[in-house]
């Protein structure tokens, strides 16, 4: 910590000297985007796309995910990765 004096107007100036780290950059693998909003589960995503009028797109980070997805025909909704490393474990029925 230093301490300056203004003399024009003599009065105490604090200073605070502080290093700071840069942080990397990270994403979180279980976070789905819809229009610019997150969601924490592809369901909850491909809900709000569904939700939405028109033609929608979510966007899954690379990853493998242990989930059921159901996709009601409600508009078109496009399911696409970040590349083509996502795996969607799960599904009964007419699973694709």
């Amino acid at each position: 910590m230093k301490w300056w004096t203004n003399r024009k107007k003599r009065r105490l100036t604090e200073t605070l000297e502080f290093a700071a780290e840069g942080l990397e950059t990270r994403r979180m693998l279980a976070t789905f985007a819809v229009n610019g909003t997150d969601f924490t589960t592809i369901q909850s995503a491909v809900d709000a796309a569904a939700a939405n009028p028109g033609a929608d797109t979510v966007l899954i980070s690379s990853g493998t995910y242990a989930e059921n997805v159901l996709v009601q025909d409600a508009g078109p909704v496009t399911l696409l990765g970040d590349t083509n490393a996502v795996t969607i474990q799960g599904g009964v029925g007419n699973a694709v």
